[in-house]
């Protein structure tokens, strides 16, 4: 990804950060959140990202494709393809209006589905059915 936004001059509008345990001031501190995983089951920092109402982007792997809603809450791309990728990037930062009611929209999803008290009754439910 570095690359990429290096040889298409993006550098003034991407910027990379490291990791820190202030997830909150992070969320609250980037305007799109990118997941690159090559592979993800139960994606939590896309429900943070979610929660926080940001524009997101992630790879179409595991969990996280279901989590984004198949694409409604936000953008899937292919993992390792860099064009597309781009795209999506492009397409976010031109289409202000479809991303910013897309992040909000997730921010709608996760709140109502992915709270602690939502996930306790969904692990309780499937606990009487196994009885």
């Amino acid at each position: 990804m570095k690359r990429y936004v290096a040889d298409h001059d993006l550098g003034a509008v991407i910027h990379f950060r490291d990791y820190t345990k202030e997830v909150e001031l992070f969320y609250n501190t980037i305007d799109m959140f990118t997941l690159a995983s090559e592979r993800e089951t139960y994606g939590m920092v896309t429900i943070e990202a979610m929660l926080s109402g940001l524009p997101i982007i992630a790879t179409s792997a595991g969990g996280t494709s279901e989590i984004l809603g198949f694409g409604k809450f936000g953008l899937l791309y292919e993992y390792n393809n860099l064009d597309d990728y781009g795209q999506k990037v492009q397409w976010m930062l031109s289409h202000k209006k479809e991303r910013d009611r897309m992040a909000e929209d997730a921010q709608k999803n996760a709140t109502e589905n992915y709270s602690q008290e939502h996930e306790v009754e969904q692990i309780l439910e499937l606990l009487k059915k196994s009885r």
